[in-house]
């Protein structure tokens, strides 16, 4: 580990009544650590990569105001700029607990994703300070991406596993992976541990810092078996064919319930139909962020699509009701802010506009300046390539669960468009998310039912008794534990208190496509570039 840069600032601070004077010292503390330093906790820097850690020390008062407002902000901009510039690959931030800083080696402190510390939490408690961790693991035949093992029960366990903790623990529950090989030949609380995020099944392989290769297959199951939610770590003995997996969930009491609504809402998005040629938003919708490492968004198909078979708007399969300059634009909330603002321009890469009132969009421009949209005139403006550095944007995601029973209860978090108050439904754009309570009713399997034609009949429903309103539409269905079980396709024409739901089982199909066609993009593209 080597000091990159050490800055020290002072403040001198006059009490004119007391006569005297004070000073506030913030220290600045940058250390580059290559990757032959054992980073044993939280650590996803692969064979010959570094890591900068930037450190302060002053006045903690108000939340650390002074440390960050006399110079430690503007450093870290400053590292991320350089380092964006100089470095190629995906460049990410990560926090740090402060108390390992002071107590331990910096390169074993415990470390977060930022998208898992909210400004709502009171504290976060950091496992060396009394949090819990399970850990699964599994040992056997590593074939065809260890499928025997997850097929002959270990899958079942960590859902087990995951369901038990949530029911017992309060606060905030999480799934890690981590390298099998420090498992079999380290203590486990000295395992290096991977964001699931960062793991993509592109990758051919993963490298711990103690040397250690694991396979994303065998990280996170067979492909073809793995749900949405799943984040469990497997691998393999090089020497012999031995198989260790395993999943780590931490549990900490002081963090604020990650299920709640306001925990959720950076996931959910605002979805727009903007017509270009007449500088105008034509419809507006809901969604989620269901792949935050390839920037994918699941709406409704009615949003974007013609499922009413309207001969005035295009026929049914045609993008966007057939306007020949329209794009789809996502508006998402930044953190700390309860009002979305309209950040990227999306393009549609996955439907079945026959079958499912749901559809994949892949987030492929930025503005350049977010756009608070309350009117739905919108002018052409500056918009730049995002879509091979959407990792670095952040998003949250939200998880999906083919699970429900009747009676359970349920959420719909959406941007209603009915009017609230004074204002009118129709004149002004709602940037704000509503959440509406409900329950499960029944499955609704219309599978059996006869094709008229080119028309939209949908293979499979839930049907939930919930209000909901205009805009609603591709708004998650969360349950207790902030899981989406759905999204909302339409109200009941009659009893307004009852809609249906698009299943995550039918959103999953899509997403499927959306990924694998993400990746042959990527790889079709790869060969163009060796052959160039």
């Amino acid at each position: 580990m080597k000091t990159a840069i050490y800055a020290k600032i002072v403040e001198e601070v006059e009490d004119v009544n007391a006569n005297k004077r004070y000073s506030h010292v913030t220290e600045i503390f940058v250390h580059l650590i290559e990757t032959d330093s054992p980073l044993y906790v939280g650590s996803n820097v692969s064979s010959g990569g570094r890591k900068l850690i930037a450190s302060a020390k002053g006045c903690e008062g108000s939340g650390g105001e002074k440390i960050w407002k006399l110079g430690y902000s503007t450093v870290l901009d400053a590292i991320e700029h350089v380092v964006n510039i100089h470095i190629k690959g995906s460049i990410g931030r990560e926090v740090v607990c402060p108390g390992c800083l002071l107590k331990n080696n910096p390169n074993r402190a415990t470390v977060w994703n930022s998208d898992d510390v909210n400004y709502s939490d009171e504290s976060i408690m950091c496992p060396s300070s009394g949090g819990r961790k399970l850990i699964a693991s599994a040992k056997g035949c590593e074939g065809s991406g260890g499928e025997k093992i997850w097929k002959l029960g270990y899958s079942t366990v960590l859902d087990a596993i995951e369901h038990v903790v949530n029911i017992h623990i309060k606060g905030s529950i999480g799934r890690e992976v981590v390298c099998p090989g420090c498992l079999l030949k380290n203590n486990p609380n000295r395992a290096t541990v991977w964001n699931s995020d960062d793991v993509n099944y592109s990758d051919e392989c993963i490298m711990c810092p103690s040397g250690h290769e694991a396979s994303p297959h065998l990280l996170l199951g067979p492909y073809e078996d793995v749900d949405d939610n799943m984040s469990v770590a497997t691998g393999v003995n090089s020497v012999y064919s031995a198989y260790s997996a395993m999943s780590g969930y931490s549990g900490y009491s002081t963090y604020t319930n990650a299920s709640k609504a306001d925990a959720l809402l950076p996931g959910v998005v605002i979805v727009a139909l903007w017509d270009r040629a007449n500088n105008r938003v034509v419809r507006i919708g809901s969604g989620f962020i269901a792949d935050n490492r390839r920037g994918l968004i699941v709406t409704a198909s009615h949003t974007l699509f013609n499922l009413d078979s309207d001969p005035n708007h295009g026929s049914i399969d045609e993008e966007f009701f057939g306007l020949p300059n329209a794009t789809a634009i996502i508006g998402v909330n930044p953190r700390g802010s309860d009002s979305a603002v309209f950040t990227y321009c999306a393009d549609i890469v996955a439907s079945d506009v026959l079958n499912v009132d749901g559809c994949i969009l892949q987030i492929k421009t930025k503005f350049e300046r977010p756009v608070e949209l309350d009117r739905n005139h919108l002018t052409e403006r500056s918009e730049f390539p995002i879509s091979s550095q959407i990792k670095n944007e952040r998003l949250k995601r939200l998880r999906m669960t083919t699970e429900f029973q009747r009676e359970q209860e349920v959420r719909v978090i959406g941007f209603r468009q009915t009017g609230e108050g004074i204002l009118v439904g129709g004149g002004h754009i709602n940037r704000i998310a509503c959440v509406n309570n409900g329950f499960v009713c029944k499955p609704l399997d219309s599978s059996t039912s006869h094709q008229a034609g080119n028309k939209f009949v949908p293979r499979s429903e839930i049907v939930v008794a919930c209000s909901t309103g205009g805009s609603n539409s591709g708004g998650p269905f969360v349950n207790e534990v902030g899981e989406v079980i759905g999204i909302l396709s339409r109200a009941d024409p009659i009893e307004t208190q009852r809609c249906y739901l698009t299943p995550a089982s039918e959103i999953k199909i899509l997403l499927k496509k959306a990924r694998k066609d993400c990746e042959d993009i990527f790889y079709n593209s790869y060969s163009a570039m060796e052959h160039f």
